[in-house]
């Protein structure tokens, strides 16, 4: 956890397996269970719950980094935190 945020490191045994499974969960999350992307300003994603709450998709290298919280200030930088971290992990 940084901060009130929740963290998860998911890694995947490709660059190409951890694509799928992200766009996996981008279509359930969006079109099954209502989450509403927003505009973040770079390649990573973030998705909007109906209550209120976000999770933050990042890429690095094999790893998927999801970020959840529900101030949005507070879940992009504990992702930028979360990706700088993990920057050092085998690849």
């Amino acid at each position: 956890m940084f901060g009130k945020c929740q963290t998860f490191v998911l890694r995947y045994d490709t660059v190409a397996g951890r694509d799928s499974a992200q766009q996996r969960a981008l279509h359930i999350l969006i079109k099954e269970s209502g989450y509403v992307e927003e505009p973040t300003g770079s390649l990573n994603r973030i998705l909007k719950s109906r209550r209120g709450e976000y999770l933050y998709f990042l890429n690095s290298g094999r790893y998927l980094l999801l970020v959840s919280g529900v101030d949005r200030e507070g879940v992009l930088g504990s992702g930028k935190r979360l990706k700088t971290v993990t920057a050092g992990l085998k690849r």
